[in-house]
């Protein structure tokens, strides 16, 4: 269970011919092909599958990107309306056709600020605020002077740790939004972006686990019983009937080899950066170079290093994936663990903020973001030998091959 040498995907390189293995082509197996054939095969297109997921929520996202950068500038184009009826008679005709132009023109801005919306949602997700603060800090205005909320100051009081919450929000949403916060339509979709995001990011993560905790997959499917697996659960430190009381800092999985030793909390910073790398790289970041085509969130958001909202989202994600929960509740608390995930992200952001400065946690953070923003590691598909020939097929057909 823990990471050892040997693991596929803990390898920071291989040789230029397993790449080109990796990206040649397979042959659909025929009626009398080897088993060894059909299992090459499913690799193949289990990485085809991955990539062509890969390309689609990124091309989704360079569209909201797109967009994003259509309505900036038509926020800052000089206004060109014609003068109003005071000023010049207009006929009725024209006046008729104006009011479409303006009419459509008016549904664009709103399906463009749609898109922005739950383009910053998306990023304030997965590398600020895990959870949706409450509608009060969307109410609040910008502190003046500005907060310089990644201070560990701003945990000195009530007050100054919400001024930061405040500025960091402002932050982190475009100027030309900052008028629409205080609304409640805003509110609504900037927390529906902020679960899409999160949704999306942990049924993908379940389907790469098994690679990155050395199990198997089906472990990590999301209607798994885990409250009978305790090498899972045990790697978190969870014991029923103790979530509420739930202590992140005694999760063996954030240790060297699994042994709780405060002095070495987060040693184990591998699997934090392997979450971390398919959050805002894609799984497939996990299994090979990335191929042409459109780019990553890191890409997108033009990420260079981790923030402590960012590792704070790794740490929560790993808890919950080994946990008992089968879905990810809203309200931060887990049905079955009782596990507290808001208050996990909340003490684990707070951390790395107020320990930011120290020599070691630099240098795992600095392990971390050498992994997750340097050269792509591999990691091989899991095998499945029970695979049938029916699913080959189907997946075959699906991809068009």
């Amino acid at each position: 269970m823990s990471d050892s040498g040997s693991n596929p995907i803990s390898s920071s390189s291989d040789s230029g011919s397993d790449s080109a293995d990796e990206e040649r082509p397979v042959a659909p197996p025929g009626v009398n092909a080897s088993i060894e054939h059909y299992q090459e095969y499913i690799k193949y297109l289990q990485l085809q599958q991955g990539w062509l997921q890969q390309q689609n929520m990124s091309l989704n996202e360079s569209n909201n990107i797109l967009a994003v950068q259509q309505l900036k500038r038509s926020c800052k184009r000089p206004s060109s309306r014609v003068p109003s009826v005071s000023q010049v008679s207009v006929a009725p005709s024209v006046s008729s056709a104006s009011s479409v132009v303006a009419s459509d023109s008016l549904k664009t801005g709103d399906i463009d600020s749609d898109k922005l919306i739950l383009s910053l949602a998306k990023k304030y997700a997965l590398t600020t605020e895990m959870f949706l603060p409450d509608k009060v800090i969307f109410q609040t205005d910008c502190p003046d002077p500005l907060v310089d909320f990644s201070n560990p100051n701003r945990y000195a009081k009530r007050s100054t740790e919400k001024d930061a919450l405040v500025a960091e929000l402002y932050a982190s949403i475009d100027h030309v939004l900052h008028a629409r916060m205080r609304t409640n339509l805003f509110f609504n979709q900037f927390g529906s972006g902020m679960q899409q995001a999160r949704s999306s990011f942990l049924n993908s993560l379940r389907t790469i686990a098994g690679g990155i905790f050395n199990m198997p997959n089906e472990y990590f499917v999301s209607k798994y019983d885990h409250t009978s697996l305790r090498q899972v659960t045990d790697l978190i430190g969870w014991e029923a009937g103790k979530g509420k009381m739930y202590d992140i800092f005694k999760a063996p999985i954030l240790y060297p080899d699994h042994i709780v030793n405060e002095k070495k909390i987060f040693k184990n910073w591998i699997v934090i950066a392997k979450v971390i790398k398919v959050a805002i790289c894609g799984k497939m970041s996990l299994y090979s170079e990335a191929r042409g085509g459109p780019p990553s969130y890191a890409k997108i958001w033009k990420l260079t290093s981790c923030t402590p909202g960012l590792i704070a989202f790794g740490v929560t994600s790993i808890i919950f994936i080994l946990s008992p929960d089968q879905e990810f509740s809203g309200d931060g608390v887990g049905a079955i663990s009782s596990i507290a995930y808001h208050s996990v992200f909340q003490t684990v952001k707070k951390f790395f903020i107020v320990k930011w400065a120290h020599q070691r946690i630099k240098s795992i953070v600095d392990e971390i973001n050498g992994y997750v923003f340097g050269s792509t590691v591999k990691m091989q598909p899991s095998d499945d030998t029970q695979c049938t020939v029916e699913r080959v097929v189907g997946i075959h057909f699906w991809l068009g091959l």
